[in-house]
């Protein structure tokens, strides 16, 4: 009986249950504000430092204001677990050891054909339930790796710092279509690699933000 007890115990949740626990992401947050310092080191683009203002309501309510251009990786930023579960379906849990201790590691396909993102990697901590890399597969080869970085802030444990990095195939020289009459595609004028690092500050915890600044466009 001590042994069945202790295999319970000890068996892995799965897929939906670790996402359920990550949707529980700031336990006693009910809203927040933060500043985030945004720099990018991409490929063919100039891009100055950025500021943006980011707003957070539960349960899923993200604003993000800027008084200029601002280069935001969405996903990364406004992770939303039930989102994530309405586009991907679970393939594969697994579990991997890590400087903090032990992460499980998510494996999700999209469920649409036509889905820009056709695979996704998500390791979540198994302590304290915090998304804390995300590995993203898309149709046209190429890929995005974000990893999130967390501080206490008021006794919550809140993002501090998240790097995206993300890269492309290299573009294929090669003959095409060989032995035929067909004309070779132009190479795309999408940046092919990059960089996006974001640092959160200022932030200001459970102050009952008001749902009228999530309607503005």
């Amino acid at each position: 009986m001590l042994l069945l007890m202790v295999a319970e115990g000890s068996a892995q949740p799965s897929g939906e249950e670790i996402l359920k626990k990550v949707e529980a992401n700031f336990p006693g947050v009910q809203d927040y504000t933060a500043d985030l310092d945004i720099t990018a080191d991409i490929e063919r683009m100039n891009v100055p430092p950025m500021h943006v203002r980011m707003y957070y309501k539960q349960p899923d309510k993200f604003q993000f204001d800027s008084e200029g251009f601002a280069l935001l990786p969405r996903d990364g930023v406004a992770f939303n677990a039930s989102k994530l579960l309405s586009r991907f379906s679970i393939e594969e849990v697994g579990e991997e050891s890590s400087q903090g201790g032990k992460e499980f590691k998510l494996t999700l396909r999209a469920k649409g054909e036509r889905a820009k993102t056709t695979r996704l990697q998500v390791f979540v901590d198994a302590d304290n339930w915090k998304p804390t890399r995300i590995l993203s597969s898309m149709f046209d080869g190429r890929s995005m790796n974000a990893v999130f970085r967390y501080e206490k802030q008021d006794g919550y444990l809140m993002p501090s710092l998240l790097t995206v990095q993300f890269t492309s195939p290299p573009a294929d020289t090669s003959d095409q279509a060989a032995g035929t009459d067909m004309v070779p595609l132009p190479r795309s004028q999408m940046p092919r690699s990059g960089k996006v690092t974001i640092r959160y500050s200022s932030y200001k915890i459970n102050t009952g933000l008001s749902d009228d600044i999530f309607n503005k466009k």
